[in-house]
């Protein structure tokens, strides 16, 4: 058994076909989806031009003037009908609407502004005494806020000093990671993790999540021209192509940065350990 579809008149099985209001003959039946359509269309001619169309038209037939059952009629029209006389209240009084909404925002703002503004400058007074910074950085993820704590100056911390990650430090790139410092000054600290490798055939070491796409070559060898010690034993850059003879380099991608006193805190907060005698695994 077959009947025709009276929005789109289109043929198809009874078991495709729904009979949503009271009409009879050519016009009993419709599609689910074709009278959707048609709620959703009165709907939009509604919110076009509400001075000639009725929002109950959404949900009633204009042939039989019956409601559509509750079968048929889409569950967000049904809705929107309940709806509909405090709709047509808002539409009549939006100016006291918009009046009274806007008045209670101010009201709140001058209310609650000085409140939350004290309380941010007050958080981050105390948040400075106790040694806090915030920097915001730009990573590859976007900007970020960082929060760092600075420290009285470690006097040790100076060029070729090595640091040994504590087991305070569970994750990331610093977790078991070992740290010679080329530079730590006013500005703050620059240093190279060594032990974490990226290509251990080729001596190739990940020195850090700072810009890790700089390469710079450690060695031991003085007589390189143009040159930079670091320590003992330690050298950076110069004239290395070709590599002179005898001469052990450490090829080491990004690098690892602090901000000034900031790796002074993290070392008397106990994240790192000073211990020179781990030079040897430089190389």
């Amino acid at each position: 058994m077959s009947d025709y579809c009276r929005i789109c008149l289109e043929e198809d099985a009874l078991d495709n076909l729904l009979i949503p209001c009271n009409c009879k003959g050519t016009q009993k039946f419709t599609h689910k989806s074709c009278l959707h359509r048609w709620q959703e269309t009165t709907l939009n001619n509604y919110l076009c031009c509400p001075e000639r169309y009725d929002l109950e038209q959404v949900l009633t037939c204009r042939l039989c003037k019956t409601k559509y059952n509750s079968t048929s009629a889409n569950f967000s029209w049904r809705l929107l009908y309940t709806s509909s006389p405090l709709l047509a209240l808002a539409r009549k009084h939006t100016c006291v609407l918009t009046f009274g909404i806007s008045s209670f925002m101010c009201f709140s703002f001058w209310l609650f502004f000085p409140i939350l503004f004290n309380v941010a400058i007050f958080s981050y007074v105390v948040f400075w005494k106790k040694g806090y910074r915030f920097k915001f950085i730009g990573t590859n993820e976007g900007i970020r806020l960082r929060i760092y704590k600075i420290g009285l100056k470690v006097n040790e911390l100076k060029s070729g000093t090595i640091l040994k990650a504590t087991n305070m430090i569970r994750d990331g790139m610093f977790k078991n990671s070992k740290i010679l410092i080329v530079k730590n000054k006013e500005e703050g600290a620059v240093g190279f993790i060594f032990n974490k490798f990226i290509d251990e055939t080729e001596n190739i070491r990940c020195g850090g999540p700072v810009n890790q796409s700089s390469v710079h070559v450690l060695h031991d060898n003085p007589d390189v021209e143009g040159c930079e010690k670091i320590t003992d034993g330690i050298y950076i850059g110069g004239k290395l192509i070709p590599r002179p003879e005898n001469t052990i380099c450490a090829i080491i991608k990004g690098y690892s940065a602090w901000d000034s006193l900031q790796l002074d805190g993290e070392v008397r907060s106990g994240l790192w350990q000073i211990d020179n005698t781990e030079c040897a695994c430089l190389w």
